[in-house]
């Protein structure tokens, strides 16, 4: 309303890795607005069910989602017709201190809540990922 343009983070994504070099017909930024990593995993997998050819998917997020984000993409993949191998590789730009976590206030709140939420995951999410539906 002002004329500010906010920057999607999908934008400053891109932006970065074709300053980093990479092809911008290498890089496909998938439609909508992700607001999970459930979200962000069932985008991910209707993508590669249209026949892309991709078999290795490479997350970065930070330290303390890592473990928990495999999980949701790999349940989210169990139904694709090829399987999809998911890496992770914890981003270095994280403050938390995977540890020592016990010593900061924040990490301590960083390490509970991941744990609630992989709990819901193994509780709720798991199986609509498996199933192909959304929670």
């Amino acid at each position: 309303e002002r004329g500010v343009r906010l920057v999607t983070n999908s934008t400053q994504a891109r932006n970065a890795l074709v300053t980093l070099g990479i092809p911008t017909d290498s890089i496909v930024i998938l439609p909508g607005d992700a607001t999970s990593t459930h979200i962000e995993a069932e985008a991910c997998r209707d993508y590669l069910s249209s026949g892309t050819g991709i078999d290795t998917l490479l997350l970065v997020t930070s330290t303390e989602h890592s473990r928990r984000a495999v999980k949701v993409f790999e349940a989210a993949f169990k139904q694709l017709d090829t399987p999809v191998e998911v890496l992770c590789s914890p981003s270095s730009y994280s403050d938390f201190n995977h540890v020592h976590w016990w010593r900061s206030r924040e990490d301590i709140q960083e390490v509970i809540m991941e744990y609630l939420k992989l709990i819901n995951f193994v509780l709720f999410e798991q199986r609509e990922l498996k199933r192909g539906g959304s929670a």
